[in-house]
């Protein structure tokens, strides 16, 4: 077979394959609707241990990366030292002091009282609130602003 053949050939197969690929591809930024509608369908125990698992993990991550971080800080940290990078790094922990029950709660008053925001991953309803934003906040100042299936802005524009 001839190299003009074989680059045609070549040429061709990869615009079947880019024909194939590119409706994929220009749906990867968009997301899967609505996780607030299935965190809705839940049980209220099911959520409490959803945000309880959340909570533990997110402290564990959290911690461990602190910990992390100090192994390879150049200097000797003081445990004591209130502005060492450990304890600067440890005070940043999200806050769910709260408890899971009053952050499934606020969870839960999110996707109902905006159905619109619904879009949002549980997840970021859950790191909005430990930074202590309210659930208006959110509503007002989505971290995903894309549309819903309805066409609205998930924030409200």
């Amino acid at each position: 077979m001839s190299t003009q053949k074989s680059n045609a050939i070549f040429a061709m197969t990869a615009f079947v394959i880019s024909l194939i690929f590119c409706p994929f591809s220009s749906l990867s930024a968009q997301r899967l609707c609505c996780e607030g509608d299935v965190w809705l369908r839940w049980t209220e125990d099911h959520r409490e241990d959803y945000v309880k698992g959340y909570i533990l993990g997110r402290a564990a991550g959290y911690s461990d990366a602190c910990y992390r971080m100090a192994k390879y800080w150049p200097a000797p940290i003081t445990l004591g030292d209130k502005k060492n990078p450990l304890s600067k790094c440890l005070k940043e922990v999200p806050d769910f002091s709260r408890g899971p029950e009053y952050f499934a709660q606020q969870v839960t008053d999110f996707y109902t009282k905006y159905p619109e925001n619904r879009i949002l991953l549980t997840t970021e309803v859950l790191e909005a609130l430990g930074d202590g934003k309210s659930i208006q906040d959110l509503h007002q100042h989505p971290p995903f602003p894309a549309d819903t299936p309805t066409g609205k802005s998930a924030s409200g524009h």
